[in-house]
């Protein structure tokens, strides 16, 4: 898959020198041109796409009923990423490289032959020593004592007319909100004196309406942030499992990755960083000549 896992294994795979005769396929069911997604993560000192971090924060703001504080984060920085940056970067070094064909169709089928694996797509059947799957093909098979619940949100980036945002102070959780619905925060990400990222989360097993995240957002910009003019310029909105689930790591030649490995950390939903961590073990397997299954989850 070319999402985040998959294009990050393939970045890890062109940056190493031993792995340079490696060529790769990278199927994936749409073209990745929009952005369609921010990703947040911590992380000391520079990272692997450290050139693409849209913006950092050293300090961030804990509101609840009766508390407010503005924390210091050293020695960790929180980092945020643009989904069309990422996209942009990663396919650029595709293209760059010549070592990676591109395949635009939805996978139907794969499965381990032999030593090798297969994968079908709508017209073609394609044959390789690893396929890396990041697709969640079907729902989790949840056994009666696994912990299931669902991070659900909604953004807005906003824009105001004037220089409203303190750039240097994030708000990474605020839950003054309503918990009627269950674990409820809201997170304002300035980008800059004008713009932010609002998002409206929530830990529960079912979702709400489109409505319900909505009015939640509408309200919170103009009850705690006080604003009345501006324009909404772009909207996100995301799922993430939630789970004490054991995700398979594959089976034979197929290499599971991202959500589908397992990758996304149960108590937060974390799972940018986590990537990085598997798809670097990844790479160091391969680079021995081991079979490149990573039994632990990061």
């Amino acid at each position: 898959g070319g999402g985040c896992a998959g294009l990050s294994l393939i970045m890890h795979i062109l940056s190493s020198s031993h792995l340079s005769n490696k060529r790769i396929l990278l199927i994936e069911k749409e073209v990745k041109n929009k952005n369609d997604r921010t990703w947040c993560f911590w992380e000391k000192g520079n990272g692997f796409f450290e050139n693409i971090v849209h913006r950092k924060w050293n300090h961030a703001w804990f509101h609840a009923e009766g508390y407010s504080s503005l924390k210091e984060l050293g020695p960790y920085a929180y980092k945020m990423i643009r989904g069309l940056d990422f996209y942009q970067y990663c396919y650029a070094a595709i293209e760059k490289s010549g070592r990676v064909d591109l395949i635009h169709e939805p996978v139907q089928e794969v499965k381990n032959e032999n030593e090798h694996v297969s994968v079908k797509t709508v017209s073609r059947v394609v044959t390789g020593s690893y396929a890396f799957n990041s697709i969640m093909a079907e729902q989790p098979k949840y056994k009666e004592d696994d912990l299931v619940l669902l991070q659900h949100f909604k953004g807005w980036i906003i824009e105001t007319p004037s220089a409203f945002f303190d750039t240097e102070n994030a708000t990474l959780m605020d839950f003054r909100v309503n918990q009627d619905e269950g674990t409820t925060f809201v997170y304002v990400m300035p980008l800059s004196p004008t713009h932010a990222l609002v998002e409206y989360t929530l830990f529960t097993p079912s979702l709400l309406s489109d409505e319900q995240y909505e009015q939640a957002l509408k309200k919170y910009v103009a009850d705690y942030l006080k604003l009345t003019e501006y324009n909404i310029k772009e909207k996100e909105f995301g799922i993430i499992p939630m789970t004490n689930h054991r995700f398979s790591s594959g089976e034979g030649a197929i290499i599971n990755i991202g959500t589908a490995g397992g990758q996304t950390k149960p108590s937060s939903g974390y799972t940018f960083r986590f990537i990085q961590k598997n798809v670097s073990a990844i790479v160091k397997l391969l680079e021995q000549g081991k079979h490149s299954q990573v039994k632990k989850s990061f």
